[in-house]
């Protein structure tokens, strides 16, 4: 099954557009020349590198604030930047690292 991300759209690979995404309080990162280091209450280690980091720096924003930042340092249309972002908040959001609020 193929996921569709629509530009403009409310609703954009099951996500909210309006949606605000932070990092949740207890999660402790350092910002490394290339990476981010993540460390979640529990003791795991997370390295974040080339678009993971960059959204992670962008945070708190929006999923349109992370695609125009993404679309802006990295060559890739809107839509990929879109259902990558969608994955990686998602993913991050299963792990504790990331709350969404609006």
């Amino acid at each position: 099954m193929t996921r569709r991300c629509l530009r403009g759209a409310s609703i954009v690979c099951g996500m909210d557009t309006k949606m605000i995404w932070t990092t949740t309080p207890e999660v402790m990162a350092t910002e490394l020349p290339d990476a981010v280091v993540i460390l979640d209450e529990g003791g795991e280690m997370y390295q974040l590198s080339g678009v993971a980091r960059a959204i992670w720096l962008a945070l708190p924003a929006d999923l349109e604030t992370l695609t125009a930042t993404v679309t802006a340092q990295f060559e890739v249309g809107v839509q990929a930047a879109q259902a990558d972002i969608s994955a990686f908040l998602s993913e991050m959001t299963q792990k504790g690292l990331l709350t969404q609020s609006g």
